[in-house]
């Protein structure tokens, strides 16, 4: 809305996959070279923890085809190609109604970026943390997708990373009412999405807003804007629906 302060803001999008059919995956830590391994028959994926304690994503490499992908030097926004028989999904939060603003609302773990953050990656790691009780160390960030700018005059950047799965959560009472996962292929259904038109806040062409029903979550607005954005980055990569 024109006049009001810009205010700056940061959610963690977090990929995981659900363990497949043949079972989870089984975990080895390497200790002299400070190596994670996650690995069942169909894909091993590598992870090494820094001498700052955290966890940067190394390699994936799908046994049955032998294809393998690692993250860009850059650390750019980083897509992910998984061709094992589980589901990637993406980690979404219910705010409880104790909240200030946006009650009872499905969104990513996230906040405003505080003075002592020393990045928007350092923002989102520091809000999930606080939320969902996910230390930062347990964290592969793999990149950021673009910012976006909300009518409520917040620009959110969003920070993409891998945890591991299953996990259990320690959900703040008074900001998190639940937790859940969407599999990215359900999200990429076009008979999933449905979208309404609002009038725009200043004159011009009517707005669209984007929703997903999935079971009893209403996913809508910036978060659902958000999960557009990512589908489009993994969607050719993953061979989801068009």
């Amino acid at each position: 809305m024109p006049g009001l302060p810009l205010r700056l803001a940061a959610v963690a999008v977090f990929l995981l996959l659900a363990p497949p059919a043949e079972g989870q995956f089984q975990v080895r830590y390497n200790s002299s070279q400070r190596l994670w391994t996650m690995q069942n028959s169909a894909a091993r994926v590598e992870f090494q923890m820094t001498a700052a304690g955290q966890f940067e994503f190394r390699r994936f490499r799908n046994l049955q085809s032998g294809d393998e992908w690692t993250p860009p030097a850059d650390r750019a926004v980083s897509p992910i190609r998984f061709q094992a028989d589980g589901e990637w999904h993406v980690l979404l939060t219910r705010r409880t109604h104790t909240v200030d603003s946006h009650k009872g609302q499905v969104a990513f773990p996230g906040g405003r970026v505080e003075a002592g953050d020393a990045s928007r990656v350092d923002t989102a790691l520091r809000e999930t943390e606080e939320e969902i009780g996910l230390a930062r160390r347990h964290v592969a960030v793999i990149g950021q997708l673009d910012e976006l700018l909300t009518v409520t005059q917040y620009r959110i950047t969003p920070v993409v990373g891998v945890i591991p799965w299953p996990w259990e959560f320690r959900l703040s009472a008074g900001e998190i009412a639940s937790v859940f996962g969407v599999p990215l292929r359900w999200l990429a259904d076009p008979a999933n999405l449905h979208v309404r038109y609002r009038e725009p806040l200043v004159p011009g062409p009517k707005v669209a807003v984007y929703y997903f029903y999935y079971g009893e979550h209403t996913i809508w607005g910036a978060t659902a804007r958000m999960l557009l954005n990512l589908l489009e980055i993994v969607r050719p990569l993953l061979a989801l629906p068009l």
